[in-house]
């Protein structure tokens, strides 16, 4: 497709939202395979890059990632989200009142909360991690709203922790 915008004078633009790390991280790590692997998608992020007119990325760190091992810097374009649609008001009493108990979430205690993908990328296990250590010290629980290929292991880790009764998962 560069090729051809290329013949036509058609401006190309690649945006990049993941990393070569992505991939690799869900392949084993034999004899140091996954660090050979994403050396190799580097070399190739390289010369793929240079075929496109605008390299883009949704945010600073990946642009600045890319620059690094590439030499190329792309242009950060955000992903549009508009701040002004979120509030920090609390809740009506009884709004609150029927999303904790929709969540089997009790009243009156302190919520943690992860929001997005459970893929092995994500590392949502660190997130549980730092969640059971602040668990064990306060009343809080964790509410993990998404879902991917990782919740299994998530749901055992949070067995394991001893977290379990007090993490829920949408």
């Amino acid at each position: 497709g560069a090729a051809h915008a290329r013949r036509r004078g058609i401006p190309t633009v690649l945006s990049i939202h993941a990393l070569p790390g992505l991939a690799t991280s869900y392949i084993p790590d034999l004899d140091g395979l996954r660090g050979r692997v994403e050396c190799l998608l580097w070399t190739y992020a390289h010369w793929l890059l240079k075929k496109f007119d605008t390299i883009t990325t949704p945010t600073r760190a990946i642009a600045n990632i890319v620059a690094e091992r590439t030499g190329i810097s792309p242009r950060t374009v955000s992903n549009g989200i508009d701040l002004r649609a979120f509030t920090s008001s609390p809740l009506a009493p009884d709004v609150e009142r029927t999303l904790r108990s929709k969540f089997g979430l009790p009243a009156d205690v302190p919520l943690l909360l992860y929001v997005g993908r459970l893929d092995i990328e994500k590392r949502v296990d660190r997130i549980l991690r730092a969640a059971a250590q602040t668990m064990r010290a306060t009343d809080a629980h964790l509410l993990i709203v998404g879902d991917g290929r990782e919740k299994p292991a998530l749901l055992n880790l949070c067995h394991s922790l001893g977290v379990k009764n007090r993490a829920h998962f949408t």
